[in-house]
């Protein structure tokens, strides 16, 4: 029998499901009349893909919904090679969207993402990463710098890039785990 692993992620559901528009006959009565439902999904690595070698599927309820991005499948499979489960099914919460024009589609709860620089240690627990005394600092200079050139703009359209380099900052010091509890 195949090994079940399940991971977590931080709550974020970033990671989407690629191919869906194939499977909407199958995410139709997985979604039902709501607008959003979780549900447990299931990442299987697929043996003999003939579109893709690294492929890894994703199931809900048993019915196929789509399969992990091009990028994110390899990552996938190395963690598992990384935990000795190269064959195991991973379980992770997900979320199935229905769009305004009836569309469904599925993001995933997952330890990393497209985004990830790093590997991570453990997958099979909950992440969180810390950032480095270096990208700290680096990010608190961005942040001054942006806000005195702010304070000492004279129009709007100056005030308006510096709003949306000092929000572009605020998200890269969320992605590289810094917090604001």
């Amino acid at each position: 029998m195949t090994k079940v692993i399940r991971w977590t992620g931080s709550g974020d559901y970033d990671v989407s499901v690629v191919g869906e528009s194939y499977y909407q006959a199958n995410l139709k009565p997985i979604a039902g009349d709501v607008k959003r439902k979780k549900a447990i999904a299931r990442l299987i690595c697929e043996k003999n893909n003939p579109h893709d070698a690294n492929a890894v599927k994703v199931e809900i309820n048993g019915a196929s919904v789509g399969h992990l991005s091009r990028d994110l499948a390899p990552v996938h499979r190395s963690k598992l090679q990384e935990l000795k489960q190269p064959g195991a099914i991973v379980e992770c919460e997900a979320v199935v969207v229905t769009g305004q024009d009836g569309s469904i589609g599925v993001y995933l709860d997952l330890p990393f993402d497209e985004d990830d620089e790093d590997a991570l240690e453990d997958v099979a627990a909950p992440i969180v990463k810390k950032a480095s005394p270096l990208r700290l600092i680096l990010i608190m200079l961005g942040l001054l710098v942006v806000t005195l050139v702010c304070a000492a703009a004279q129009n709007v359209a100056v005030g308006v890039v510096c709003l949306a380099i000092a929000v572009w900052l605020l998200w890269k010091w969320r992605r590289i785990g810094g917090r604001f509890a």
